[in-house]
């Protein structure tokens, strides 16, 4: 994600430049070759390219989605055909890696297309979804500000490693008749830690940022002339 927005002034200086059909040229490349075929070659820069579709795909919605042209039902019914067909490929891919007890390359073509396709296509029919949705409520808005530090907390290799292999142990919870309510309750642990540390995150950088800013000043007016 840093290196993301580090590159994200050259993003968008390329992406702005196209138009419709050009962007979706663009999406479809990067699905293509730095997703999926990329993804079969085990590429360490894996996160990086899917970071950067989801990047494209964001500044796609913003610029050219909305069609004044469908009503709100239409576009409610095909977020939701991209929903269950992303569902549908997750659970096709996922049953041939299992026919194939994940080996060989169709299981792993199996595996990289749930990773490519299904997860776009149900992360991006979900952000439509509820981008219509007028809901205002300063509770969900406040929960919702802490949800991307809680992906990095508990999705980095650092925390996947030590939440849920060291701290949980998921690979033995799973085979107990009661791993879904385990599921739940773990889920709902991690989410609401992850929401105190990332609360507190910010709170400090709030405080350091104001007094910073105090330091900055009183530098300003002592030593610098208007």
């Amino acid at each position: 994600y840093i290196f993301l927005m580090i590159m994200s002034p050259a993003l968008n200086l390329f992406f702005n430049r196209l138009t419709k059909k050009g962007y979706l040229l663009a999406l479809a490349f990067i699905w293509v070759f730095m997703l999926t075929l990329d993804g079969l070659f085990g590429n360490q820069y894996y996160s990086l390219e899917r970071g950067i579709m989801f990047y494209a795909s964001g500044g796609y919605i913003r610029r050219f989605e909305g069609d004044k042209d469908k009503t709100q039902s239409r576009q409610l019914m095909h977020h939701v055909i991209m929903f269950l067909a992303g569902c549908l490929v997750y659970i096709v891919s996922y049953y041939i890696v299992a026919i194939n007890y994940g080996q060989g390359r169709i299981a792993k073509l199996a595996d990289t297309s749930a990773s490519s396709l299904a997860t776009v296509l149900c992360a991006v029919s979900l952000f439509l979804l509820f981008r219509g949705i007028d809901f205002k409520n300063i509770t969900v808005n406040k929960v919702a500000s802490l949800v991307f530090g809680v992906y990095l907390i508990h999705d980095s290799s650092f925390g996947r490693r030590m939440i849920w292999d060291n701290l949980f142990q998921i690979q033995w919870l799973y085979r107990k008749a009661l791993f879904p309510m385990y599921a739940i309750l773990i889920i709902a642990i991690v989410f609401t830690a992850g929401c105190l540390i990332d609360y507190l995150r910010m709170s400090i950088t709030r405080l350091i940022d104001s007094r910073a800013r105090r330091v900055l000043d009183r530098i300003k007016n002592d030593f610098i002339s208007s």
